[in-house]
């Protein structure tokens, strides 16, 4: 969660004072990966496996997002703004789980109504809850399989 307090000439969606949900992975919203929804894998430019805030020099030189502030590039694309009738606090892990979350069930079964999904859990738990949590209200039959493997 973060509040715009400036942005560079080439920003046209967000103003100072908004409030927005950050992802912590880089993408620049032009390549195929991202058109397909899958922005965790963005293409474009990448010089390492993932550009991501946070994890040092092997997800590019970007720093740490848990900071007073933080350049996020490609504004544009990667923020996410808040409604103003919505609680910030209330969206505090959305800049990385729900939306892996949603990019693993949602994203892929929207042309597809009616699909069964199958959800994983594996090391980050939470990203299956949220794949069923997000696929379930929308009619989605659903298998769940939780395990610590």
């Amino acid at each position: 969660m973060a509040e715009v307090i400036s942005t560079g000439s080439e920003v046209k969606s967000f103003y100072e004072s908004d409030i927005v949900v950050v992802p912590f992975q880089i993408s620049y919203g032009s390549c195929l990966t991202c058109n397909l929804g899958k922005a965790a894998h963005c293409e474009t430019n990448r010089t390492t496996p993932i550009s991501a805030y946070g994890f040092g020099k092997p997800t590019g030189a970007w720093g740490g997002a848990m900071t007073d502030s933080v350049r996020v590039p490609y504004a544009d694309h990667m923020l996410v703004k808040v409604p103003a009738n919505v609680d910030p606090v209330g969206l505090a892990s959305a800049s990385e789980n729900i939306p892996d979350g949603w990019r693993g069930s949602a994203s892929h079964l929207t042309a597809r109504p009616g699909a069964k999904v199958l959800v994983l859990g594996g090391q980050a738990r939470s990203v299956s809850l949220y794949a069923a949590g997000i696929a379930a209200p929308r009619g989605w039959t659903m298998s769940t399989h939780l395990s610590n493997v």
